[in-house]
């Protein structure tokens, strides 16, 4: 089977208006109205334009563990989106924070998805944020020339190849995506032989007999490759177990933990000091807290020290700490 072009995502995605309004009732229904600040009238370079709205957006996201609706309301008032440009940087940042970090994939859908809806009612489209998915997919999957600034060296690794399948159908589940995407990604999975990926993909998933004769009829070279298959083509439902005791008795992190946490796993991850620097000088309470964080990053993590120490060193210069902490 040849490798084709993947099926344009344009219009594939179901109609969000009728698909997630259910769960807009407090903005519908609110007289209140939430306006894009102007700021035509202010000359700022536009790179650093672009930065400050990154920046603002990542600041927002290491806050998703919140109530969402919360936060759709922060983002509406201290975010400005006035045209097309920076709608699409907006949705660029949205789709790299997806596929950098998935451990609170749910949360992050159902915030994208109440401020898709905002902007689409505002006629701003997200055909970038679909575009990306089809960019990414031929650039790291395909190894086709694409359009959208994807670094391939920094891309192309199982991590973010993974997540970009989970992230792909947990879309097609919620009914973002249709689920034709899914046919074709794992249709085109199989003329590859990609078994990794292909496990990704349909991981926890009850395939159909047409999908599993796809699967049994794979060449399969390594025993680590028919492990993952044969648990593919074994999967069970499992009936959920009642955890309800047991949930009561987990202990509840802080929130600001669960920022500062995401912070330095992401930091540590892109090497982006001015997201830290960011966060830190809109919460400078913070500060001493975030400090105590990274100091057991820095003692359990001999490989960023060097890192760490050059953040330090970045703090220090922003006048957001006055020493050297003692760990340094």
């Amino acid at each position: 089977m040849k490798s084709t072009e993947l099926i344009s995502l344009q219009g594939k995605y179901q109609d969000l208006n009728e698909v997630i309004k259910k769960n807009f009732a407090f903005i519908l229904a609110s007289k209140k109205k939430f306006n894009f600040k102007n700021n035509k009238n202010v000359k700022e370079d536009i790179k650093l334009k672009i930065n400050n709205i990154e920046n603002k957006i990542n600041f927002i996201l290491n806050k998703v563990n919140n109530n969402t609706d919360l936060l759709v309301e922060e983002y509406m008032k201290n975010i400005n989106i006035l045209d097309r440009e920076y709608f699409n940087v907006l949705q660029k940042t949205f789709f790299i924070k997806l596929i950098n970090d998935i451990k609170f994939l749910d949360d992050y859908i159902n915030f994208y998805t109440k401020i898709f809806y905002i902007h689409l009612k505002n006629n701003l489209p997200i055909s970038n944020f679909i575009n990306l998915f089809e960019d990414f997919f031929n650039l790291i999957f395909l190894n086709k020339k694409v359009n959208s600034e994807f670094n391939k060296n920094v891309y192309n690794n199982d991590t973010h190849k993974q997540n970009y399948l989970i992230v792909l159908k947990k879309l097609v589940n919620v009914k973002f995506f249709n689920s034709n995407i899914f046919d074709y990604i794992f249709n085109t999975l199989i003329s590859l032989n990609d078994i990794n990926s292909i496990y990704y993909l349909c991981k926890n998933t009850s395939l159909s007999n047409d999908y599993k004769l796809k699967l049994e009829k794979l060449e399969l070279e390594s025993e680590r490759d028919k492990i993952l298959i044969n648990d593919l083509l074994t999967f069970q439902v499992k009936k959920q177990v009642n955890n309800e005791k047991k949930h009561k008795i987990m202990p509840k992190k802080d929130s600001n933990d669960i920022e500062i946490e995401n912070m330095i796993e992401e930091f540590l991850f892109l090497n982006n000091n001015e997201d830290i620097i960011y966060y830190l000088q809109e919460n400078n309470k913070l500060i001493e807290k975030f400090i105590i964080k990274l100091k057991k990053e820095y003692n359990k993590n001999t490989k960023e020290k060097l890192k760490i120490k050059k953040l330090v060193s970045d703090l220090i210069n922003k006048k957001l700490i006055n020493n050297l902490p003692d760990f340094c």
